[in-house]
């Protein structure tokens, strides 16, 4: 509890005074502070907490669009791939589908293929860091609208900070799902 009081302290204090940067600054610094504060958090993720729910299925996903260049992913779980990044062999989901002799996930694969680059250095922490970046990224989209709607600084990074550490997207943030790209893609979208 001490450490979350300090944390949130110190970026209170830390994004009232980025409200005197340039803009261009201010949404590096927003990155970076969103990246610092959450990277040990998924430090402890990965030591403490087996990849749960649909997250493996994307990750097993993503080892077959990067290393076999297709979706079928028959031969993956007959393989058993999901030992490189679990502790046990996958079985297909309830929903996965044969069609045209080849076992589909019941997940679109766009999310796999984002996941790719990280999955390629450093698999499952990579795939995890991934969705650090994603979530930083959703910060400085964030802050974008505020300066959308002429929100001063000093009152919108605070916020945007605090809304980033917190849940849910501290969870998401945490997590192999749809959700922070969505919301990014969502801020895009407004944006525009």
């Amino acid at each position: 509890l001490h450490t979350v009081v300090s944390t949130v302290f110190i970026c209170a204090s830390l994004a009232k005074n980025l409200g005197q940067f340039p803009v261009g600054r201010q949404y590096m610094m927003v990155f970076m502070l969103v990246i610092s504060l959450l990277l040990p958090l998924t430090g402890f993720r990965l030591a403490t907490r087996e990849l749960s729910g649909d997250e493996p299925f994307y990750l097993l996903l993503t080892h077959s669009i990067f290393h076999d260049g297709d979706l079928n992913l028959e031969n993956n779980y007959l393989d058993g791939d999901s030992l490189a990044f679990l502790n046990y062999k996958l079985a297909p989901q309830q929903f996965d589908t044969y069609s045209n002799g080849k076992l589909l996930s019941r997940h679109p694969p766009l999310l796999s293929t984002l996941l790719i680059p990280g999955y390629l250095f450093m698999v499952k922490a990579g795939a995890l860091l991934t969705f650090l970046v994603l979530t930083a990224l959703l910060a400085i989209c964030l802050l974008a609208i505020t300066r959308h709607f002429s929100i001063q600084s000093r009152s919108s990074i605070p916020a945007i900070l605090f809304t980033t550490i917190t849940a849910p997207l501290l969870f998401y943030s945490q997590s192999i799902f749809s959700e922070i790209p969505a919301a990014i893609l969502c801020c895009i979208l407004y944006i525009q």
